[in-house]
């Protein structure tokens, strides 16, 4: 349930993210993650499916525990510069840009 709060709110992510990509990372698989995105009205501009485990790939952007939501911002030289867990907040999003992008 709060990662679909989070899908819910992506268009509004996705404005204060301005320029910068902003990418959605499905654990659920292609044809569950369509489905509910249809369900909510949500549609991100940038949707990827995970291949490895949940768990795995929570741990991996994370940390352990795996916990949802999770939402990490990774800048250009592929270094992770922002991490929450937690529902996001566009404010979040703007800060991650700003510090991101310098």
């Amino acid at each position: 349930p709060p990662c679909l709060i989070e899908l819910k709110s992506i268009a509004r992510y996705e404005a204060a993210a301005g320029r910068a990509d902003l990418v959605s990372v499905s654990l659920s698989g292609p044809d569950a993650t369509r489905a509910k995105l249809a369900q909510i009205g949500a549609s991100p501009r940038r949707l990827w499916f995970a291949l490895d485990r949940d768990a795995d790939v929570l741990i991996a952007l994370g940390g352990p525990p795996p916990r949802l939501p999770l939402a990490v911002a990774i800048n250009a030289f592929g270094r992770v510069c922002g991490r929450r867990t937690g529902l996001l907040g566009t404010e979040t999003v703007k800060q991650w840009v700003a510090k991101c992008s310098s």
